[in-house]
């Protein structure tokens, strides 16, 4: 047991096998920081380490941390730090940071540095995701938005998950990233598109190939449309005429060069991407007035799959 030292926020403990110095560590949430903690039997936790008063890049306070070690390309070990960050809603809601760098059994340090926050998702719906035992590195997490997840309008059932996501290091021209590709079953190949196509359904995924900008867009009879692509060397989701939910647009610089080859899974309500090896990784809400029903593209080729 861990008694409360007397925080307001002292919660989502995340307990793993502690590699280097055996028996278990601990990583949990304590506002502003995250501590770590130590046992050799489950029972008795020593306090080990605090981190992210001074790395914290985005403010708010830390929730759902997860600790894990990914093989860098050059074959070294690294360890990823991440955690979802509680931030107003005028701050666009919660989003996930991680940190890379070393643990040495008792506390976790960064030692690789980034000019901006390293954010595990570009999109706006993706928070809380941690990765399983015995299934490492695989991660899930919620696909929502504590800043409007009161007031989506759903009736049925409300709210769902992501997709399982695989991570693993990639490099890229700012240096190390962490890359998320998706866990899908095989899929039947519907064929090539190019210009425009009626849609499958409401659950399908589009393969997309570029040789630079382009735009996607899927569209129905109301008039809406949900829009994602490559826009001046930057990704995007636009989601604004969709409706009901804010903070319309998403964007984050890519960081490859060459062609784009990107993925969009898309269900009823949610779209995941992913573009650059998963370097990229970007998720959204949408609740159209009815299903889309037709592809648009604009200077990419696709495959549709379902």
């Amino acid at each position: 047991m861990i008694a409360n030292p007397g925080l307001r926020d002292f919660r989502d403990p995340k307990v793993f096998p502690n590699e280097v110095l055996g028996g278990w560590s601990m990583v949990l949430a304590a506002g502003d920081a995250l501590l770590f903690y130590h046992s050799d039997d489950l029972l008795r936790w020593e306090k080990t380490g605090t981190f992210g008063r001074a790395e914290n890049r985005m403010g708010g306070i830390f929730e759902c941390p997860d600790l894990f070690a990914l093989p860098a390309p050059n074959g070294k070990t690294l360890w990823v730090l991440t955690a979802s960050m509680g931030l107003p809603a005028i701050e666009g809601g919660g989003k996930m940071q991680y940190f890379l760098g070393e643990f040495d059994g008792r506390v976790f340090q960064q030692t690789i540095l980034a000019a901006e926050p390293l954010l595990l998702d570009a999109g706006q719906d993706n928070y809380a995701a941690v990765t399983f035992f015995g299934a490492e590195p695989t991660q899930i997490g919620w696909a929502g938005n504590w800043a409007y997840a009161a007031r989506i309008p759903a009736a049925n059932w409300r709210g769902c998950m992501t997709l399982a996501r695989r991570l693993s290091l990639a490099q890229t021209r700012q240096g190390l990233r962490l890359a998320a590709q998706p866990v899908l079953p095989a899929l039947r190949t519907l064929g090539e598109v190019k210009g425009a196509a009626r849609l499958p359904g409401e659950t399908f995924v589009l393969d997309l190939k570029a040789q630079g900008d382009f735009e996607a867009a899927f569209s129905n009879g109301a008039g809406e449309r949900l829009a994602f692509g490559c826009d001046g060397g930057v990704f995007f989701i636009d989601r604004e005429s969709t409706g009901h939910l804010p903070y319309p647009r998403a964007e984050q610089p890519r960081l490859m060069e060459g062609p784009i080859h990107m993925r969009a899974v898309f269900d009823r309500s949610v779209i995941e991407i992913f573009a650059d090896g998963g370097v990229y990784a970007g998720s959204a809400l949408v609740f159209p007035a009815q299903p889309y029903d037709a592809l648009e593209l604009r200077g990419a080729t696709g495959m549709l799959q379902v």
